[in-house]
């Protein structure tokens, strides 16, 4: 058995103070973003004279003492250890730079949404509900409920979030509260207590598609309708392009531009989370097939010398696999199971009855009809049954246990809020008939 294993999960929630505290967070978060800026700027320039530069943290942490002390002595206004974590992040970042793992960091915008570390050395956390981010200065902590499910939790590292969002207010300009409109968010990575939980050996398939999941018993799991957002989307994009580059106004609808991105991609989370509890509780042992999503995603274009074919049609199937979260959902089913995956080629040709494989099975996206036996079905049910087969032949993935925080006794279950088009529609289909 699992005697004193932790595990890590995060969990974010959303600050609430009164107006010293946010006007605090917003001078810790410029503090942290002028010191990103004039690092990164140093960094360059080192590399452009002597085309070598030390971005390690320890120099990086020599130079801010440095530069605190004969240059910028407003930062001792904000705690070392929590202003200049920001030079970790900058170092990590052009660690991968050099390494060829991301592009280079850029320039960071007050217009842009904000992000920073925090640490969590003094006991920041009080009581799981108040964060302390300034002596006598607290903030409340909007869902602390979420970790009060889990055995023993432990803050290790946390980030603060601000979602930019237009702040104007016609009605009174003069008097206008900047920090009305702001939202603050807190995100923090808690070490758990963990368990072993048993695998049944009977197992679920998943296919997944664009817009919904099948599982093999025939069941149909639809994401959330996106469309009435993915219309203001279209709108505002085109007030967008109308606007002139460095106004306010185009900054403004840049952020109404943001807001129905960000809803749209709340509610179809919302929804993966629940398509995610729904095949858990049937099962906790999850196939999947090994889909290849960054080469899905490429681009048709093409060069000059040999464009493209079909980029319209592409670019469309490319958005709508965006919008389907598929690793978001595999992420949220191992939350709550093991996931193995099998190999994806000719799932969705190949009679789940007969095993006869031809492309001419499927004849729409939906439908499914065996040309040698008859067998009629629906498309993604078929495939769901075909993986479902290759998973549980492997004999390895049908013993054994996983690993999943350890739920408290008694603890409250995590608080849920009831919004429009959030939850997925769920329908049932007739696994089998003959055509």
């Amino acid at each position: 058995m699992l005697k004193n294993k932790r595990q890590y999960i995060r969990i974010k929630y959303r600050l609430r103070g009164n107006p010293k505290a946010y006007a605090y967070l917003s001078g810790l978060a410029g503090a942290n973003r002028h010191l990103w800026n004039t690092a990164l700027s140093k960094i360059l320039k080192d590399y452009k004279e002597t085309d070598k530069s030390d971005f390690s943290y320890y120099t990086l942490g020599k130079w801010y003492t440095k530069y605190k002390r004969d240059q910028a002595k407003w930062l001792s206004n904000y705690v070392a250890w929590k202003s200049k974590l920001v030079l970790k992040d900058l170092s990590v970042a052009m660690k991968e730079y050099v390494q060829n793992n991301r592009a280079r960091p850029k320039f960071k915008s007050k217009r842009n949404r904000w992000s920073f570390p925090i640490g969590l050395y003094s006991k920041e956390i009080k009581n799981n509900k108040y964060l302390l981010i300034k002596e006598g200065v607290y903030m409340k902590m909007i869902g602390h409920q979420q970790i009060e499910r889990y055995s023993n939790p432990k803050p290790k590292q946390a980030r603060i979030i601000r979602e930019v969002e237009d702040r104007s207010n016609p009605k009174n300009k003069k008097n206008r509260n900047k920090n009305k409109h702001n939202k603050w968010f807190l995100s923090v990575v808690y070490e758990v207590d963990s368990e072993e939980i048993p695998i049944d050996s009977v197992g679920i398939g998943i296919d997944r598609n664009v817009g919904q999941v099948a599982d093999n018993k025939g069941n149909i799991y639809e994401l959330a309708d996106i469309k009435k957002q993915e219309k203001q989307i279209a709108i505002t994009n085109k007030k967008l392009s109308r606007k002139k580059r460095g106004s306010n106004r185009r900054n403004k609808t840049r952020l109404a531009l943001a807001s129905h991105h960000r809803k749209k991609t709340n509610q179809l989370k919302n929804s993966c989370r629940h398509i995610a509890k729904s095949i858990c509780r049937k099962s906790n042992l999850i196939f999947l097939e090994d889909l290849k999503t960054k080469n899905l995603l490429k681009s048709a274009k093409g060069t000059v010398d040999k464009p493209g074919k079909n980029v319209k049609a592409k670019s469309g199937l490319s958005r709508v696999i965006q919008n389907s979260l598929w690793y978001f959902l595999e992420c949220e089913l191992a939350r709550h199971g093991l996931v193995c995956k099998v190999p994806a080629a000719y799932t969705s040709q190949k009679c789940s009855e007969c095993g006869f494989t031809d492309k001419d099975n499927r004849t729409s996206q939906s439908k499914f009809k065996c040309l040698e036996c008859g067998l009629s079905m629906n498309a993604d049910t078929n495939a769901a049954i075909n993986i479902w087969t290759l998973g549980i032949g492997d004999i390895q993935y049908v013993r054994g246990v996983c690993i999943r925080p350890k739920i408290a006794k008694g603890g409250p279950g995590q608080p849920t809020m009831k919004r429009k088009n959030e939850y997925f529609a769920f329908k049932k289909q007739n696994a089998y008939s003959r055509g």
